[in-house]
Protein backbone atom coordinates (compact mmCIF):
# COMPACT_ATOMS: atom_id res chain seq x y z
CA UNK A 1 0.00 0.00 0.00
CA UNK A 2 1.84 3.37 -1.34
CA UNK A 3 2.08 6.08 1.16
CA UNK A 4 4.13 9.14 0.83
CA UNK A 5 4.94 9.22 4.18
CA UNK A 6 6.86 6.13 4.51
CA UNK A 7 10.25 7.30 3.38
CA UNK A 8 11.70 7.29 7.20
CA UNK A 9 10.09 3.66 7.75
CA UNK A 10 12.18 0.18 7.52
CA UNK A 11 12.40 -2.89 5.47
CA UNK A 12 12.27 -6.13 7.39
CA UNK A 13 15.99 -6.41 6.37
CA UNK A 14 16.77 -3.06 7.67
CA UNK A 15 15.14 -4.05 11.27
CA UNK A 16 16.97 -7.25 11.36
CA UNK A 17 19.96 -5.32 10.68
CA UNK A 18 19.70 -3.00 13.28
CA UNK A 19 19.40 -5.23 15.60
CA UNK A 20 22.29 -7.70 14.92
CA UNK A 21 20.21 -10.03 13.09
CA UNK A 22 21.29 -9.27 9.20
CA UNK A 23 20.65 -13.54 8.48
CA UNK A 24 17.50 -14.45 9.66
CA UNK A 25 17.32 -17.32 11.99
CA UNK A 26 20.93 -16.71 13.35
CA UNK A 27 20.33 -17.34 17.27
CA UNK A 28 21.47 -14.52 19.06
CA UNK A 29 23.36 -14.70 22.32
CA UNK A 30 22.94 -13.54 25.26
CA UNK A 31 26.65 -11.79 24.73
CA UNK A 32 25.49 -10.85 21.38
CA UNK A 33 22.17 -8.82 22.67
CA UNK A 34 24.03 -6.97 24.86
CA UNK A 35 26.92 -5.94 22.58
CA UNK A 36 26.55 -2.00 21.67
CA UNK A 37 29.06 -3.30 18.45
CA UNK A 38 25.58 -5.13 17.50
CA UNK A 39 23.48 -1.90 17.28
CA UNK A 40 25.01 -0.16 13.96
CA UNK A 41 23.72 3.32 14.26
CA UNK A 42 24.33 6.30 12.96
CA UNK A 43 28.01 7.31 13.42
CA UNK A 44 26.94 10.89 15.48
CA UNK A 45 27.87 11.66 19.04
CA UNK A 46 24.40 12.74 20.84
CA UNK A 47 25.36 14.47 24.50
CA UNK A 48 22.28 14.81 25.58
CA UNK A 49 19.61 13.18 27.52
CA UNK A 50 16.61 11.01 26.07
CA UNK A 51 13.31 10.62 28.73
CA UNK A 52 11.38 8.17 28.08
CA UNK A 53 7.25 8.24 29.19
CA UNK A 54 6.57 4.21 29.35
CA UNK A 55 8.22 1.30 31.09
CA UNK A 56 6.54 -1.37 28.15
CA UNK A 57 8.82 -3.16 26.31
CA UNK A 58 8.82 -0.51 23.53
CA UNK A 59 10.32 1.78 26.54
CA UNK A 60 12.29 -1.07 28.09
CA UNK A 61 14.49 -1.18 24.66
CA UNK A 62 14.82 1.92 23.54
CA UNK A 63 16.11 2.54 26.44
CA UNK A 64 18.67 -0.41 26.47
CA UNK A 65 19.85 0.49 23.16
CA UNK A 66 20.25 4.60 24.02
CA UNK A 67 22.15 3.33 27.33
CA UNK A 68 24.23 1.10 24.95
CA UNK A 69 25.52 3.73 23.28
CA UNK A 70 26.74 5.81 26.09
CA UNK A 71 22.99 8.16 26.31
CA UNK A 72 22.11 8.80 29.46
CA UNK A 73 18.40 7.87 29.45
CA UNK A 74 15.38 7.90 32.51
CA UNK A 75 12.24 5.94 31.45
CA UNK A 76 9.01 7.72 33.39
CA UNK A 77 6.70 4.53 34.27
CA UNK A 78 2.94 5.21 35.72
CA UNK A 79 2.26 2.46 37.31
CA UNK A 80 4.76 0.48 40.06
CA UNK A 81 5.87 -2.10 37.83
CA UNK A 82 7.75 -2.51 34.59
CA UNK A 83 6.34 -4.59 31.12
CA UNK A 84 2.94 -3.12 30.46
CA UNK A 85 1.08 -5.64 28.82
CA UNK A 86 3.52 -8.36 29.53
CA UNK A 87 2.01 -9.65 32.60
CA UNK A 88 2.52 -13.07 33.96
CA UNK A 89 1.52 -14.46 37.23
CA UNK A 90 3.05 -17.83 38.72
CA UNK A 91 1.11 -18.42 41.85
CA UNK A 92 -2.22 -19.30 40.89
CA UNK A 93 -1.79 -22.96 39.03
CA UNK A 94 0.98 -25.71 38.03
CA UNK A 95 2.22 -22.93 35.38
CA UNK A 96 2.21 -19.43 35.04
CA UNK A 97 -0.55 -17.58 33.43
CA UNK A 98 -0.48 -14.99 31.06
CA UNK A 99 -2.86 -12.35 31.33
CA UNK A 100 -1.28 -10.03 28.33
CA UNK A 101 1.05 -11.27 26.08
CA UNK A 102 1.43 -14.57 25.65
CA UNK A 103 1.68 -16.07 21.75
CA UNK A 104 4.77 -15.54 19.49
CA UNK A 105 4.03 -15.14 15.87
CA UNK A 106 7.03 -16.23 13.41
CA UNK A 107 11.15 -16.11 14.35
CA UNK A 108 11.63 -13.36 12.34
CA UNK A 109 12.31 -10.78 14.92
CA UNK A 110 14.43 -9.75 17.85
CA UNK A 111 12.07 -11.35 20.12
CA UNK A 112 12.34 -14.68 18.95
CA UNK A 113 16.03 -14.75 19.29
CA UNK A 114 16.09 -13.04 22.82
CA UNK A 115 13.57 -15.65 24.07
CA UNK A 116 15.52 -18.76 22.37
CA UNK A 117 19.39 -17.07 24.22
CA UNK A 118 17.15 -16.69 27.33
CA UNK A 119 16.93 -20.55 27.09
CA UNK A 120 13.39 -20.23 26.16
CA UNK A 121 11.59 -23.95 26.04
CA UNK A 122 8.29 -23.75 23.17
CA UNK A 123 5.35 -25.70 23.41
CA UNK A 124 6.54 -29.14 21.05
CA UNK A 125 3.49 -30.97 21.16
CA UNK A 126 0.45 -30.57 18.47
CA UNK A 127 -2.19 -29.23 19.33
CA UNK A 128 -4.74 -27.44 17.20
CA UNK A 129 -7.94 -25.40 17.31
CA UNK A 130 -11.70 -26.72 17.97
CA UNK A 131 -14.80 -24.95 16.54
CA UNK A 132 -18.04 -25.83 16.73
CA UNK A 133 -19.64 -25.57 13.34
CA UNK A 134 -22.71 -26.74 11.88
CA UNK A 135 -23.82 -28.99 15.02
CA UNK A 136 -20.50 -30.27 15.19
CA UNK A 137 -17.06 -29.55 17.49
CA UNK A 138 -14.18 -30.07 14.55
CA UNK A 139 -10.69 -29.85 14.99
CA UNK A 140 -8.42 -28.11 12.84
CA UNK A 141 -7.05 -30.79 11.26
CA UNK A 142 -10.01 -31.61 9.35
CA UNK A 143 -12.62 -28.58 9.57
CA UNK A 144 -11.24 -27.24 6.49
CA UNK A 145 -13.03 -29.93 4.41
CA UNK A 146 -16.26 -28.69 5.73
CA UNK A 147 -18.57 -26.16 2.53
CA UNK A 148 -18.33 -23.53 5.26
CA UNK A 149 -14.78 -23.66 6.36
CA UNK A 150 -13.86 -23.84 3.37
CA UNK A 151 -15.74 -20.02 2.07
CA UNK A 152 -14.33 -18.79 5.18
CA UNK A 153 -10.54 -19.48 4.48
CA UNK A 154 -11.36 -18.40 1.09
CA UNK A 155 -12.46 -14.96 2.19
CA UNK A 156 -9.35 -14.80 4.38
CA UNK A 157 -6.93 -15.91 1.60
CA UNK A 158 -8.40 -13.27 -0.40
CA UNK A 159 -7.09 -10.20 2.18
CA UNK A 160 -3.97 -11.10 2.14
CA UNK A 161 -4.58 -9.03 -2.11
CA UNK A 162 -7.17 -6.83 -0.86
CA UNK A 163 -7.46 -3.39 -2.20
CA UNK A 164 -11.00 -2.17 -1.82
CA UNK A 165 -13.25 0.20 0.41
CA UNK A 166 -12.69 0.30 3.96
CA UNK A 167 -15.97 -0.85 5.47
CA UNK A 168 -16.48 -2.86 9.18
CA UNK A 169 -14.90 -6.24 8.64
CA UNK A 170 -18.03 -7.72 9.64
CA UNK A 171 -20.33 -5.67 7.00
CA UNK A 172 -16.84 -6.89 4.45
CA UNK A 173 -17.56 -10.93 5.09
CA UNK A 174 -21.10 -10.79 4.65
CA UNK A 175 -20.78 -9.41 1.37
CA UNK A 176 -18.51 -12.27 0.55
CA UNK A 177 -21.40 -14.46 1.98
CA UNK A 178 -19.59 -15.83 5.20
CA UNK A 179 -21.60 -18.71 6.36
CA UNK A 180 -23.14 -17.60 9.69
CA UNK A 181 -21.65 -21.25 11.34
CA UNK A 182 -18.11 -19.36 10.89
CA UNK A 183 -18.52 -16.33 12.16
CA UNK A 184 -17.26 -17.14 15.62
CA UNK A 185 -13.96 -18.60 14.09
CA UNK A 186 -13.67 -15.33 11.97
CA UNK A 187 -14.25 -13.22 15.31
CA UNK A 188 -11.78 -15.51 16.51
CA UNK A 189 -9.41 -15.36 13.91
CA UNK A 190 -9.41 -11.30 12.84
CA UNK A 191 -10.68 -9.73 15.86
CA UNK A 192 -9.60 -11.64 18.81
CA UNK A 193 -6.16 -12.65 17.93
CA UNK A 194 -5.92 -8.52 17.59
CA UNK A 195 -7.37 -7.73 21.02
CA UNK A 196 -10.74 -6.71 19.57
CA UNK A 197 -13.55 -8.16 17.79
CA UNK A 198 -14.56 -7.68 14.45
CA UNK A 199 -17.92 -6.00 14.56
CA UNK A 200 -15.62 -3.16 14.94
CA UNK A 201 -12.45 -3.50 13.40
CA UNK A 202 -12.47 -2.18 9.45
CA UNK A 203 -11.41 -4.69 7.15
CA UNK A 204 -8.71 -2.42 5.38
CA UNK A 205 -6.80 -2.57 8.70
CA UNK A 206 -6.34 -6.13 9.09
CA UNK A 207 -6.10 -6.95 5.67
CA UNK A 208 -2.83 -4.51 5.18
CA UNK A 209 -1.69 -6.10 8.70
CA UNK A 210 -1.85 -9.46 6.72
CA UNK A 211 -0.28 -7.92 3.86
CA UNK A 212 2.71 -6.19 5.48
CA UNK A 213 3.76 -8.70 8.09
CA UNK A 214 6.91 -9.99 7.27
CA UNK A 215 7.71 -11.98 11.01
CA UNK A 216 6.28 -15.12 10.10
CA UNK A 217 2.93 -16.92 10.64
CA UNK A 218 4.16 -20.16 13.06
CA UNK A 219 2.63 -19.36 16.33
CA UNK A 220 4.53 -20.48 19.41
CA UNK A 221 4.06 -20.83 23.25
CA UNK A 222 6.55 -21.20 25.90
CA UNK A 223 6.21 -24.25 27.51
CA UNK A 224 7.78 -23.60 30.59
CA UNK A 225 8.54 -20.51 32.29
CA UNK A 226 7.04 -17.17 32.45
CA UNK A 227 6.93 -13.93 29.30
CA UNK A 228 7.49 -11.42 32.14
CA UNK A 229 10.88 -13.12 33.81
CA UNK A 230 12.17 -14.27 29.95
CA UNK A 231 11.84 -11.22 28.56
CA UNK A 232 12.56 -8.51 31.03
CA UNK A 233 15.10 -10.09 32.86
CA UNK A 234 17.23 -8.71 30.03
CA UNK A 235 16.53 -5.14 30.36
CA UNK A 236 16.72 -4.61 34.26
CA UNK A 237 19.61 -2.25 34.46
CA UNK A 238 18.14 0.01 32.28
CA UNK A 239 17.15 3.27 34.91
CA UNK A 240 13.62 3.56 35.19
CA UNK A 241 11.42 5.67 38.02
CA UNK A 242 8.42 4.11 38.83
CA UNK A 243 4.83 5.63 40.15
CA UNK A 244 5.40 8.56 37.98
CA UNK A 245 2.60 9.13 35.34
CA UNK A 246 3.39 12.38 33.20
CA UNK A 247 0.40 14.37 32.86
CA UNK A 248 2.38 16.98 30.60
CA UNK A 249 4.48 17.54 27.87
CA UNK A 250 5.77 20.57 26.72
CA UNK A 251 8.22 20.75 23.70
CA UNK A 252 8.10 24.28 23.22
CA UNK A 253 11.42 25.44 24.23
CA UNK A 254 15.10 24.08 24.04
CA UNK A 255 13.96 21.30 26.59
CA UNK A 256 11.30 18.97 26.59
CA UNK A 257 9.34 19.46 30.24
CA UNK A 258 7.76 16.64 31.75
CA UNK A 259 5.29 17.07 34.02
CA UNK A 260 3.95 14.49 36.46
CA UNK A 261 0.37 14.17 38.22
CA UNK A 262 2.10 15.73 41.16
CA UNK A 263 3.58 18.55 39.53
CA UNK A 264 7.19 17.44 39.30
CA UNK A 265 9.54 18.66 36.56
CA UNK A 266 11.81 16.70 34.07
CA UNK A 267 13.90 18.22 31.51
CA UNK A 268 15.89 16.66 28.48
CA UNK A 269 16.67 17.63 25.32
CA UNK A 270 14.35 14.29 23.45
CA UNK A 271 11.77 12.76 24.53
CA UNK A 272 10.45 8.74 23.82
CA UNK A 273 6.72 8.79 24.17
CA UNK A 274 5.66 5.10 24.43
CA UNK A 275 2.36 4.89 26.22
CA UNK A 276 -0.45 2.97 25.31
CA UNK A 277 -3.24 5.06 23.11
CA UNK A 278 -6.03 5.90 25.86
CA UNK A 279 -3.06 7.12 27.95
CA UNK A 280 -2.27 9.25 24.85
CA UNK A 281 -6.37 10.19 24.22
CA UNK A 282 -6.94 10.64 27.71
CA UNK A 283 -4.30 11.30 30.22
CA UNK A 284 -1.21 13.26 28.47
CA UNK A 285 -1.43 16.77 27.35
CA UNK A 286 1.06 17.65 24.63
CA UNK A 287 2.36 21.47 24.59
CA UNK A 288 1.86 23.37 22.21
CA UNK A 289 -0.53 21.42 20.12
CA UNK A 290 0.78 18.26 17.88
CA UNK A 291 0.85 18.83 14.54
CA UNK A 292 -2.23 17.08 12.57
CA UNK A 293 -0.16 13.72 11.47
CA UNK A 294 0.84 13.12 15.07
CA UNK A 295 -2.78 13.63 16.25
CA UNK A 296 -4.32 12.08 13.81
CA UNK A 297 -2.64 9.35 14.69
CA UNK A 298 -3.55 9.40 18.29
CA UNK A 299 -7.27 9.86 17.43
CA UNK A 300 -7.60 7.69 14.50
CA UNK A 301 -5.78 4.37 16.72
CA UNK A 302 -8.37 2.54 18.46
CA UNK A 303 -7.88 0.13 21.47
CA UNK A 304 -10.40 -1.07 23.67
CA UNK A 305 -10.86 -2.66 27.25
CA UNK A 306 -10.31 -6.62 28.05
CA UNK A 307 -11.34 -9.18 30.33
CA UNK A 308 -9.40 -12.33 30.97
CA UNK A 309 -11.03 -14.85 32.92
CA UNK A 310 -9.34 -17.93 34.13
CA UNK A 311 -11.28 -21.09 34.97
CA UNK A 312 -9.89 -23.83 36.93
CA UNK A 313 -11.88 -27.25 36.67
CA UNK A 314 -11.70 -30.38 38.31
CA UNK A 315 -12.23 -31.92 35.56
CA UNK A 316 -11.26 -31.82 31.54
CA UNK A 317 -14.67 -32.08 29.63
CA UNK A 318 -12.44 -30.45 26.05
CA UNK A 319 -10.15 -32.16 23.80
CA UNK A 320 -6.59 -33.32 25.37
CA UNK A 321 -5.24 -31.51 21.99
CA UNK A 322 -7.14 -28.31 22.37
CA UNK A 323 -5.66 -25.29 21.63
CA UNK A 324 -8.53 -23.17 20.90
CA UNK A 325 -11.93 -23.44 21.21
CA UNK A 326 -14.34 -21.40 19.40
CA UNK A 327 -17.74 -20.87 19.49
CA UNK A 328 -21.13 -18.50 19.42
CA UNK A 329 -21.84 -16.76 22.57
CA UNK A 330 -20.64 -14.49 25.23
CA UNK A 331 -16.80 -15.63 24.71
CA UNK A 332 -16.30 -16.87 20.98
CA UNK A 333 -12.44 -17.58 22.00
CA UNK A 334 -11.36 -19.88 24.97
CA UNK A 335 -7.80 -20.51 25.25
CA UNK A 336 -6.67 -24.07 26.25
CA UNK A 337 -3.54 -22.64 28.48
CA UNK A 338 -2.27 -25.78 30.01
CA UNK A 339 -1.89 -27.58 26.75
CA UNK A 340 0.90 -28.57 24.54
CA UNK A 341 2.59 -30.15 28.22
CA UNK A 342 2.45 -26.56 30.19
CA UNK A 343 0.32 -28.60 32.56
CA UNK A 344 0.17 -31.46 34.15
CA UNK A 345 -3.77 -31.57 35.00
CA UNK A 346 -4.12 -29.24 32.01
CA UNK A 347 -8.16 -27.98 33.52
CA UNK A 348 -7.84 -24.35 32.82
CA UNK A 349 -9.55 -21.89 30.39
CA UNK A 350 -8.92 -18.53 29.51
CA UNK A 351 -12.12 -16.71 28.30
CA UNK A 352 -11.12 -14.15 26.53
CA UNK A 353 -13.72 -10.96 26.50
CA UNK A 354 -11.88 -8.00 24.07
CA UNK A 355 -13.75 -5.73 21.12
CA UNK A 356 -17.50 -5.75 22.24
CA UNK A 357 -17.73 -8.96 24.22
CA UNK A 358 -16.31 -6.86 26.81
CA UNK A 359 -18.94 -4.26 27.04
CA UNK A 360 -21.61 -7.39 27.05
CA UNK A 361 -19.98 -8.94 29.60
CA UNK A 362 -19.85 -6.29 31.91
CA UNK A 363 -23.23 -4.99 31.08
CA UNK A 364 -24.92 -7.80 30.70
CA UNK A 365 -27.91 -9.58 33.09
CA UNK A 366 -25.93 -12.84 34.27
CA UNK A 367 -22.40 -12.46 36.48
CA UNK A 368 -19.88 -12.88 34.00
CA UNK A 369 -18.16 -16.27 35.62
CA UNK A 370 -22.06 -18.08 35.60
CA UNK A 371 -22.61 -16.80 31.90
CA UNK A 372 -19.33 -18.06 30.94
CA UNK A 373 -20.00 -21.39 32.03
CA UNK A 374 -23.32 -21.54 30.85
CA UNK A 375 -22.56 -20.60 27.47
CA UNK A 376 -20.02 -23.74 27.82
CA UNK A 377 -22.78 -26.30 29.27
CA UNK A 378 -24.84 -25.40 26.18
CA UNK A 379 -21.80 -26.75 23.39
CA UNK A 380 -20.37 -29.82 26.06
CA UNK A 381 -24.10 -30.68 27.68
CA UNK A 382 -25.31 -32.21 31.13
CA UNK A 383 -24.36 -29.00 32.91
CA UNK A 384 -20.10 -30.21 32.83
CA UNK A 385 -18.90 -26.80 33.48
CA UNK A 386 -20.93 -25.46 36.15
CA UNK A 387 -20.56 -28.95 37.82
CA UNK A 388 -16.85 -28.82 37.08
CA UNK A 389 -16.12 -25.39 37.93
CA UNK A 390 -13.59 -25.28 40.52
CA UNK A 391 -12.96 -20.69 40.57
CA UNK A 392 -11.92 -18.65 38.84
CA UNK A 393 -9.77 -15.42 38.47
CA UNK A 394 -9.43 -12.69 36.33
CA UNK A 395 -7.73 -9.36 35.01
CA UNK A 396 -9.37 -6.50 33.75
CA UNK A 397 -7.27 -4.31 31.33
CA UNK A 398 -10.14 -2.05 30.91
CA UNK A 399 -9.58 -1.24 34.93
CA UNK A 400 -5.60 -0.68 34.84
CA UNK A 401 -5.40 3.08 34.93
CA UNK A 402 -2.56 2.92 33.16
CA UNK A 403 -3.29 0.72 30.45
CA UNK A 404 -6.65 0.72 30.00
CA UNK A 405 -7.10 -1.26 27.15
CA UNK A 406 -5.49 -4.76 25.24
CA UNK A 407 -4.02 -3.83 21.74
CA UNK A 408 -4.54 -1.20 19.20
CA UNK A 409 -6.93 -1.97 15.96
CA UNK A 410 -7.50 0.37 13.35
CA UNK A 411 -11.04 1.00 12.85
CA UNK A 412 -12.84 2.06 10.17
CA UNK A 413 -10.89 5.08 8.34
CA UNK A 414 -8.02 4.33 10.33
CA UNK A 415 -6.07 2.00 8.37
CA UNK A 416 -3.03 5.00 7.02
CA UNK A 417 -3.66 6.78 10.16
CA UNK A 418 -0.54 5.09 11.74
CA UNK A 419 1.84 6.49 9.35
CA UNK A 420 1.50 9.91 11.52
CA UNK A 421 3.65 7.91 13.98
CA UNK A 422 6.80 7.72 12.10
CA UNK A 423 8.22 10.81 12.39
CA UNK A 424 9.20 13.01 15.26
CA UNK A 425 7.72 16.10 15.89
CA UNK A 426 10.12 19.10 15.73
CA UNK A 427 13.42 16.51 16.21
CA UNK A 428 12.30 16.37 19.93
CA UNK A 429 9.27 13.94 20.24
CA UNK A 430 9.51 10.58 19.01
CA UNK A 431 7.03 7.79 19.00
CA UNK A 432 7.48 3.87 19.91
CA UNK A 433 4.91 1.21 21.19
CA UNK A 434 3.00 -1.54 19.97
CA UNK A 435 0.42 1.09 18.17
CA UNK A 436 2.54 2.89 16.68
CA UNK A 437 3.82 0.48 13.87
CA UNK A 438 3.49 1.20 10.41
CA UNK A 439 4.11 -2.47 8.86
CA UNK A 440 1.58 -4.76 10.19
CA UNK A 441 3.05 -5.87 13.39
CA UNK A 442 1.15 -3.88 15.85
CA UNK A 443 -0.65 -6.13 18.65
CA UNK A 444 2.85 -8.22 19.39
CA UNK A 445 5.52 -7.38 21.29
CA UNK A 446 8.02 -7.86 18.76
CA UNK A 447 6.50 -5.13 16.66
CA UNK A 448 6.82 -3.05 19.56
CA UNK A 449 10.53 -3.64 20.07
CA UNK A 450 11.09 -2.75 16.31
CA UNK A 451 9.14 0.76 16.88
CA UNK A 452 11.63 0.92 19.72
CA UNK A 453 14.74 0.53 16.63
CA UNK A 454 13.33 3.06 14.77
CA UNK A 455 12.85 6.00 17.53
CA UNK A 456 16.39 4.94 18.69
CA UNK A 457 17.55 5.06 14.88
CA UNK A 458 15.08 8.55 14.75
CA UNK A 459 17.02 10.23 17.69
CA UNK A 460 20.96 9.56 16.88
CA UNK A 461 20.10 10.64 12.87
CA UNK A 462 18.33 13.75 14.40
CA UNK A 463 20.95 14.90 17.12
Amino acid sequence: MENSENSKLYTRQEVLRLVGLGIPGLLMSISALTSCSKFPMPDKNFSGTVGIVGGGIAGLYAGYMLQQQGISVMIYEASDRKGGRIRSQSDLIDHPVEWGAHRIWGENHALFQLLTANGVEWVDQAIQDYAYVEGFWLSEAIMGDQQSVKKLNSIIDGLKTYEGADMSANLYATIKGLPASTQPIWNARLGIKNGATTDIMGIEGIASSIQNASSGTHERLVRSGDLESLILSTFRDVPITYSTPIADVDYSGSKVVLTDTNGVEWKHDKVLVTAPIPILKNNIQFYPTLPSKAQAAIDGTSMRGGLQVLLTFNQRFWPGDAKRLQMDGLCPNFEVIGSGGRSNQNLNLMANLFGTAYETALEGPMPIVPALLQQLDTYYGDNIATNSWVNSESYDWGQDPWIQGTQSYSPVGGSEVRYGFAESVNQKLYWAGEATHTEGHHGTIHGAMETAVRAVQQILEEA
